[in-house]
């Protein structure tokens, strides 16, 4: 209310789970309905002319003082800010994650669509229409965020003498093998002495530097810390010459610095406390940030351990099988504890693109340079029209081919 002016908005989710909460229920219909946003009677920027409905119906009643709509806009938001979903769903993959083709978004087709901010954008414009005295401010500026999840720095093969025969049977029998017998034999050597000679993952960085200084870009690079690694973690220690000569190159060019929690950590306080710890005492600059290895992340645990050992501010929420808006935005928002139920002092920055979700075999399997560009253009422009932020993870080990290459240099320019 405000001076006899009413907007009214349905309330559906809250009402459903307020004495269930948490319970496996099935909140979201199959197939969703939706509303056709040129048959309203007030404008709107849009880009898709028909808005999904989540929670509520398509009912929308306007007077000169008042509005009501039937779309739960609020119950919509929170349960894809919250990963509500997650919470309710069983399936996961191997590794243990809640993934895109589980997703309601991704069953509706709605994944590529940052559904958050619409809903946002269709309130602010009935806040026009109510109050034509209201501004509708622009609260930040659109911004890409370009990281870079250090898993694997070089050519594992080099580091033992049983790594370098089970490199070269592999160069001999493999026929794009990306390294040949004498580059590993070299590498070996030199490795010995804390040198890497020639290798391609290593080199990669020094590349990645030279193309964003170009721009004046700054990326972040999330390393592993962890001294026990797990066998899908990194092999390599912070402890090494080649890594510490690494991290001085990158701070010395200004690029920023995280935490890359390991496999392990993420229902795990302990672990968790230790790599932050390690990293505050290793990582330059270290400002509290980090990203989950393997994007692991449970939805009820995850945000409540992080925000518990002093992380200010995440970058794993995104799905490992396909490109998107998991969290359903494109805005940095404060993340959720729903077992407390209460809004943690924690900011997300969801990740909507990682480079392996779309040329992988095992997740969508884009073998046409121009298609990949065509998808991440479309998901940048989602990006750009609410002025939020465009996250990219890209590995240094994912640039050894030249169309990979190339797409990166699409994505940073």
């Amino acid at each position: 209310y405000l001076n006899t002016k009413k907007i009214t908005v349905n309330e559906v989710l809250f009402t459903e789970i307020n004495n269930s909460w948490l319970k496996n229920l099935n909140l979201t219909k199959k197939n969703l309905d939706y509303i056709d946003l040129e048959n309203i009677p007030f404008k709107i920027d849009y880009i898709h002319q028909m808005m999904p409905i989540i929670f509520g119906n398509d009912q929308i009643k306007c007077e000169s003082n008042e509005v009501f709509i039937g779309l739960d806009i609020f119950g919509s938001i929170f349960y894809l800010l919250s990963g509500y979903e997650e919470s309710q769903v069983d399936v996961r993959d191997k590794h243990n994650r809640f993934i895109a083709k589980n997703s309601f978004l991704s069953k509706n087709k709605i994944l590529l669509r940052p559904i958050v901010n619409e809903y946002i954008e269709l309130l602010n414009s009935i806040f026009v229409f109510v109050f034509p005295e209201y501004e509708k401010k622009t609260v930040k500026n659109y911004e890409k965020i370009i990281s870079s999840d250090v898993d694997q720095p070089y050519n594992p093969d080099i580091r033992n003498l049983k790594g370098l025969v089970k490199g070269i049977v592999k160069s001999l029998i493999k026929k794009k093998c990306e390294d040949t017998p004498l580059n590993l034999i070299l590498n070996y050597i030199s490795y010995k002495f804390g040198v890497i000679y020639n290798d391609r993952d290593y080199n990669n960085f020094h590349w990645m530097l030279e193309k964003n200084s170009k721009h004046s870009n700054k990326l972040i690079f999330f390393f592993l810390v962890n001294k026990v690694r797990h066998k899908f973690d990194g092999f390599y220690s912070m402890n090494e010459k080649p890594i510490k000569m690494l991290i001085n190159k990158l701070e010395k060019f200004g690029h920023r610095f995280g935490v890359h929690f390991s496999y392990d950590t993420y229902k795990n306080l302990k672990k968790l406390s230790e790599e932050f710890n390690i990293s505050k005492n290793t990582l330059p600059n270290f400002s509290a940030i980090g990203r989950q290895h393997y994007l692991r992340w449970c939805s009820i645990s995850t945000p409540r351990l992080l925000e518990k050992i002093g992380l200010k501010e995440d970058y794993t929420l995104g799905f490992s099988d396909h490109v998107g808006f998991r969290a359903g935005t494109c805005f940095r928002f404060k993340l959720y504890d729903l077992q407390s139920r209460r809004t943690l002092n924690l900011y997300e920055t969801p990740l909507a693109a990682m480079d392996v979700s779309l040329f992988s075999e095992q997740y969508m399997n884009i073998q046409s340079k121009k298609e990949i560009i065509d998808l991440l253009d479309q998901i940048e422009k989602e990006c750009k029209h609410y002025n939020g932020t465009f996250s990219v993870v890209w590995h240094n080990n994912q640039l050894n081919h030249k169309d990979h290459r190339m797409i990166f240099e699409h994505l940073i320019s």
